[in-house]
């Protein structure tokens, strides 16, 4: 990794813009293939609310491509020991509806259907493995914090400026988000619907919480009552806990309020970081011109 604002250039095969998982994987994956990359990283850090807490099979398959399965298996806090179910409850303290064992593949039994089970672990743990990759490699150039300000096209490439460094590469990708600034710069605009639901993640710790219930380990517990739509489960295994709180109402804003719906008895606890965020139905009315492309989300 380099800081990045030193006046200064660099070259490179594929600028890619935004390391979210997205980017950070496209960099390793273009590495692996000997392909020299520049990465540029906000540095934003999403680790008091990670949005992703599951890798599924399929990215699990390249994470063994890479080399990187085993790693990220290692620091997960979960491990498949600690369970595959999860659970339809209507609150955590309250009945138990029905249980899926092993439906997301989590079991660490070998399976026909593919090589590597999927593995429970927040985002930004993934993160900082595909980070890792990225920065052992030689092909690769991590500027942070950093984002792309200006963008000239030229016929056999890009030039990108980023807080003082210039950068001129063959083929620009832009991983950057759904407000993507690349998008903006080659004339993209989303189309659909938006604002369709307002949705809060909450993490939290609860000591104890694992005992208070009577269900048993489980990586998630989907609530089914007419207070509070969603579901959450264990981050660490122990006192660390997420709620994925969605289709909320006005009345619904007060976080404590959730937790406390949500697990249906009186609990100590306390509010670690909070995400609201919206749902959307949107999508770029164009993905590529020349040689600039959009990838992610």
């Amino acid at each position: 990794m380099t800081a990045a604002g030193a006046a200064r250039r660099l070259d490179c095969d594929v600028l890619v813009a935004g390391a979210g998982p997205d980017g950070l994987a496209l960099a390793v994956e273009l590495v692996s293939r000997g392909v020299r990359v520049v990465l540029l990283d906000s540095g934003e850090d999403r680790r008091a609310t990670p949005r992703a807490k599951l890798t599924n099979v399929r990215s699990m398959e390249h994470m063994r491509r890479w080399g990187l399965a085993a790693r990220v298996r290692e620091v997960a806090p979960l491990s498949a020991a600690y369970s595959t179910d999860i659970l339809f409850v209507t609150r955590l303290t309250g009945w138990l509806i029905t249980r899926f064992s092993d439906a997301f593949c989590t079991s660490d039994g070998r399976r026909r259907e593919f090589p590597e089970p999927a593995q429970q672990i927040p985002q930004f743990l993934v993160e900082d493995v595909l980070r890792e990759a990225v920065d052992a490699s030689p092909l690769a150039t991590r500027l942070s914090p950093a984002r792309l300000t200006e963008l000239e096209e030229l016929p056999d490439g890009v030039r990108v400026e980023s807080g003082g460094t210039t950068i001129e590469a063959s083929y620009l990708v832009g991983c950057d988000g759904g407000r993507s600034r690349v998008r903006e710069l080659i004339g993209g605009r989303m189309e659909g619907a938006g604002s369709l639901t307002q949705n809060m993640a909450i993490v939290f710790r609860a000591p104890g919480l694992d005992r208070l219930h009577p269900h048993g380990p489980a990586l998630h517990y989907w609530l089914v009552n007419p207070d509070t739509s969603g579901y959450m489960g264990p981050l660490d295994g122990r006192d660390l806990w997420w709620i994925g709180a969605t289709a909320l109402r006005q009345r619904d804003a007060d976080p404590r309020r959730l937790v406390e719906e949500a697990i249906g008895a009186p609990v100590e606890f306390e509010i670690l970081g909070l995400d609201p965020w919206q749902a959307h139905a949107l999508v770029a009315d164009r993905c590529s011109r020349g040689r600039i492309y959009l990838a992610g989300d």
